[in-house]
């Protein structure tokens, strides 16, 4: 398979779907347009080249060229676990100028192939994370970004977090306060993305005068972040195999069972993706049922989950399911 999926018969053809003006790319300029409100104020692409890196698209290449865009600037991300290389890239827009403008509706339009079932299936990630909407510097810009990256972990040490990566976005954003909000977005304004079903998403900076202090986040946050991977991952094949799809309002429910379990002390990953499957099969508040409970809060140090579930019969999960349901 190619780095980038040919879901159009030639190289035209899809710089037309792409950057249309009926397309989802128009909307998205449409509604970055609307955020800026000020002359001093500048959108800037952010572009995630971990797994695959969107300059090495011949589409961009040659829409970049049109477009002379001034010279990307990479976030100083400093951490042992994080190859430099590997980082989020900012990239200054002019959205007055056509060629920018098309630029940036290429942007949207490869966000919504990456969203895209078969794409998700393949894990092939997220290339385009969003335009940042502010008057500061693009390197003041970089330099927040990538200290809002490397978080004091609870744990110990120091953790890299992709919260800017659609993926999680679209689920820890909105588990942030408004006070975190402000300080993960700094002197930008307004964060215009997608969300999941290509729908747009426009965040708002609750203060943008804030400081900008270290994000710190809560338990239930950190245990939130742990899991998104297998949150999404346990879905995504749930999905596939049930030919169903999990709303936004039901992935809520998975990231709350999950949440729960961490209260219970049940962290380890193969437990987690074992109380997923049970939610996904029978019903997302499993956990809370009287005699599942139970048995989660007596299980010995040294059982599963799995192991200490598995006494329940067919016929008990019926009779748990139907008590749910009531």
């Amino acid at each position: 398979m190619s780095t980038f999926p040919e879901l159009y018969t030639d190289h035209e053809s899809r710089l037309i779907a792409l950057t249309s003006e009926g397309g989802l790319g128009a909307a998205a300029v449409e509604k970055v347009n609307s955020t800026i409100t000020d002359t001093k104020s500048i959108a800037y692409a952010m572009i995630d080249p971990t797994l695959r890196d969107v300059r090495e698209d011949p589409l961009f290449i040659e829409l970049s060229s049109r477009a002379k865009i001034s010279e990307p600037v990479r976030l100083p991300v400093r951490h042992k676990n994080v190859d430099e290389r590997l980082v989020p890239i900012l990239i200054p827009i002019d959205v007055s100028v056509a060629s920018h403008s098309l630029l940036l509706r290429y942007f949207f339009g490869i966000g919504a192939e990456d969203w895209a079932t078969d794409s998700l299936n393949e894990g092939l990630g997220h290339r385009f994370c969003g335009v940042f909407i502010s008057n500061a510097s693009i390197e003041s810009i970089a330099h927040h970004f990538a200290k809002q990256s490397i978080l004091n972990d609870p744990r110990g040490g120091k953790s890299w977090i992709r919260w800017f990566d659609p993926a999680v976005t679209d689920r820890f954003w909105p588990r942030l306060n408004s006070g975190q909000q402000s300080k993960m977005l700094a002197t930008c304004t307004y964060w215009v993305g997608l969300g999941r079903l290509c729908a747009i998403a426009c965040r708002t900076n609750p203060d943008s005068n804030s400081n900008a202090d270290d994000l710190v986040l809560d338990a239930t946050q950190w245990a939130l972040l742990d899991n998104l991977s297998i949150i999404n991952t346990e879905i995504v094949e749930h999905e596939a195999r049930t030919s169903t799809k999990v709303s936004s309002e039901q992935r809520g429910w998975y990231e709350d069972l999950v949440m729960r379990a961490y209260a219970m002390k049940i962290s380890e990953p193969s437990d987690i993706r074992t109380l997923l499957r049970f939610a996904l099969r029978y019903h997302p508040a499993v956990d809370t049922h009287m005699r599942v409970a139970q048995r989660l809060a007596t299980r010995a140090r040294t059982q599963t989950v799995n192991q200490c579930l598995a006494a329940f019969s067919d016929t008990d999960w019926e009779e748990i399911c139907g008590e749910l349901n009531r």
